[in-house]
Formats: C-alpha cells, sequence, structure tokens
C-alpha cells in the first residue's frame, strides 16, 4: 500500500492528534499549521515557491512531509486562531 491509499489514513489520524491537543483549532487553522510546519524535501527539485502566505509549496510535494510533532508543538505554544474568514466580491 502507498501513495494517496497509505497517505489519507496517516494525514486523517495526524488530524486526529491535533485536534485532541488544541480542539479550539478551525479546520482553516489546522490546514494553515500542517502548512507551515511540513518539512520540505527534495530541496533540489526546481517547483518549490514561497506562496502568498510565506509558506512553501511545491506542484509536486505540495507543502512538503507533515510534521505531526511539530504542528501538535506550534498549536500548543502560545498559537492564536486565524481571524474570522472575510467573503469578499470581485469588482465589476
Amino acid at each position: 500500500m502507498n501513495g494517496t491509499s497509505a497517505a489519507a489514513p496517516m494525514v486523517s489520524g495526524i488530524i486526529a492528534l491535533i485536534n485532541e491537543a488544541c480542539p479550539n483549532l478551525t479546520y482553516r487553522d489546522v490546514k494553515y499549521l500542517i502548512a507551515k510546519n511540513a518539512k520540505k524535501i527534495d530541496l533540489n527539485n526546481s517547483s518549490w515557491v514561497i506562496n502568498s502566505a510565506s509558506i512553501s509549496f511545491s506542484t509536486d510535494y505540495g507543502f512538503g512531509k507533515i510534521d505531526a510533532y511539530k504542528t501538535i508543538k506550534a498549536c500548543q505554544n502560545s498559537y492564536t486562531n486565524l481571524p474570522k474568514q472575510q467573503e469578499t466580491e470581485a469588482k465589476k
């Protein structure tokens, strides 16, 4: 078993651990913390860029390898939840 068949249950388990450690997080906070604390892999790959949220992203690897320990520590150490999401309308 490999690929998304293996990744989906592992990531789901890690998200459960994050929610248990920091139950006040919203789904947006969890997504942000996972992305912010992921480990870049294959550093020589040219697809890595810094996105508009100042987080490394790759079209080949997404945000990288999920780091459960670092993500949980980040939410436990004075993390402030993201502000409420605002809806905006495109200018005509």
